[in-house]
């Protein structure tokens, strides 16, 4: 899996290697995994998630119609966990603390 993830993040965007869609892609992957593993009932480690969260800023802000990601993946997390209280989480926040510094 973790060859998976490195072939597909380094070796296949060779030609697009450090463009902005690409940063993009490698520092919102991790917020994408932690919650993708959290719709499994697993619980990260605190400093874990903040800064999964705040790598997912860096890309988030570098265009801001990459905000779409995050947004979509909160609404699906809460229609099928139905428990708002998902939006409440360490990288959720983190990530929104630094945008709202940001704008």
């Amino acid at each position: 899996m973790l060859w998976a993830g490195f072939t597909v993040l380094a070796i296949v965007p060779v030609a697009d290697l450090a463009q902005r869609d690409h940063l993009f892609a490698v520092l919102a992957f991790p917020y994408v995994l932690l919650l993708g593993i959290r719709l499994d009932r697993f619980e990260a480690p605190r400093k874990l998630a903040l800064t999964v969260g705040v790598f997912a800023f860096f890309g988030v802000a570098l265009k801001p119609y990459f905000l779409i990601l995050p947004l979509a993946l909160a609404c699906a997390v809460v229609i099928r966990t139905r428990r708002w209280t998902h939006l409440f989480r360490a990288e959720s926040m983190a990530l929104g603390a630094c945008l709202s510094i940001y704008a």
